[in-house]
């Protein structure tokens, strides 16, 4: 599956952790397959700063009853203190759209929001610096990366296109629109082309600088063909 990686923001203490990105089915010990049903959750563990913080995954089996997802999915990086509490999204209908908060040696305070309009704050009031990640129509978060010890040390976000959604590639991700050539004239001896020919040129596809992607510029027009008949002697 094709990711992102956008930060982290945060001290340099603790070790490096990424989360796995979660696949679309997993076999049960009844060797029946369970299916995605999306992210239902993030968990934060706080108090005056962030201590710990973990995605949850909805799973539901054949018969549409959820069960649970693998555990190194959710698991938590930090530390076991502070407050624990859990933002549950409403899947397949709410996702997280924005990431942000404050930072100095550590992570000091996470802020959530959907694309309902719902948000969420957790930590304190510390932290010199501000980071926020907004995750575009099209992209969806599919895990954390970034450094943790006692405490979550850095924050950064992996994103992976949207089942429900046209992909939208960040502009750091996006390569040029194709070139398309203009079609050759078709004769087996072509007179001098007019004037009108000669100016005509192929059109370059011009960079896209929307959310989806640009799709290939229109074939550039034919040249016109000079069907002047040689004057009579």
């Amino acid at each position: 599956m094709m990711k992102y990686r956008f930060g982290p923001s945060g001290g340099h203490g603790g070790h490096a952790f990424e989360d796995a990105l979660p696949g679309d089915t997993v076999a049960l010990e009844t060797g029946e397959t369970a299916s995605l049903t999306g992210l239902i959750g993030v968990r934060v563990r706080h108090a005056d700063r962030i201590d710990a913080v973990s995605l949850v995954w909805g799973y539901s089996g054949p018969d549409g009853q959820a069960v649970p997802a693998p555990t190194e999915l959710e698991e938590p990086h930090g530390g076991p203190e502070g407050v624990e509490e859990l933002f549950e999204l409403h899947a397949p209908d709410e996702w997280i759209t924005v990431i942000s908060g404050r930072y100095g040696q550590t992570v000091d305070s996470l802020r959530l929001e959907t694309n309902l309009g719902r948000s969420a704050e957790f930590g304190g009031k510390g932290g010199d610096h501000a980071f926020q990640y907004d995750i575009p129509a099209g992209l969806k978060l599919a895990g954390f990366f970034g450094s943790a010890g006692y405490l979550l040390d850095a924050l950064g976000v992996i994103l992976s296109p949207a089942v429900s959604a046209p992909e939208t590639v960040p502009e750091s991700s996006k390569t040029p629109a194709r070139k398309t050539p203009a079609r050759k004239a078709a004769a087996s001896k072509p007179a001098a082309p007019s004037e009108d020919a000669k100016a005509a040129k192929p059109r370059k596809a011009a960079k896209s600088t929307a959310d989806t992607a640009t799709p290939p510029a229109e074939d550039a027009p034919k040249p016109k063909r000079n069907r002047k008949k040689a004057a009579e002697s």
